[in-house]
């Protein structure tokens, strides 16, 4: 019986993280072999690849595109930016600090990523007063710091 991996990643992942191959049908389809990735999987919306395939394209991606956001923003990431990021976090007391501090880190390399910082304070704060609306008997729900 094959082995099955037990992590997977949904493709709508993989079409997001090739979008700059759009319009190089060779270089798109050579990438995600290189990633054992059979492209077919692209039509499906329900498939889903295995984990480890998902982190090889990431790195090939990377290092195709030269690019840790792979061409989702119009300046891009320089290989080695989201590290230096990630590095910066971890002085962070709690996750809503952190979170604020990534959005921040990110628009020192990003151009079109600017208002996704006052948005994240939006959804932070209707994902608390959601979670307030939907009291179970016996939880106490407190508003957080960072909201």
């Amino acid at each position: 019986m094959p082995t099955r991996e037990k992590d997977s990643v949904a493709v709508y992942f993989v079409q997001v993280m090739i979008h700059a191959l759009r319009d190089q049908p060779e270089r798109r389809a050579a990438v995600l072999c290189e990633a054992g990735i059979a492209p077919a999987l692209l039509t499906q919306p329900e498939a889903r690849v295995p984990a480890s395939a998902f982190a090889a394209l990431w790195l090939i991606q990377i290092r195709e595109l030269n690019d840790e956001f792979f061409r989702l923003d119009s300046h891009g990431m320089p290989p080695g930016s989201f590290a230096l990021i990630c590095r910066g976090l971890i002085q962070e007391p709690n996750l809503g600090k952190a979170l604020t501090q990534c959005l921040a880190s990110f628009a020192l390399f990003l151009r079109d990523f600017r208002a996704a910082s006052a948005c994240m304070a939006s959804a932070r704060y209707s994902a608390w007063k959601l979670a307030a609306a939907m009291r179970t008997p016996g939880v106490t729900v407190r508003k957080p710091s960072w909201c």
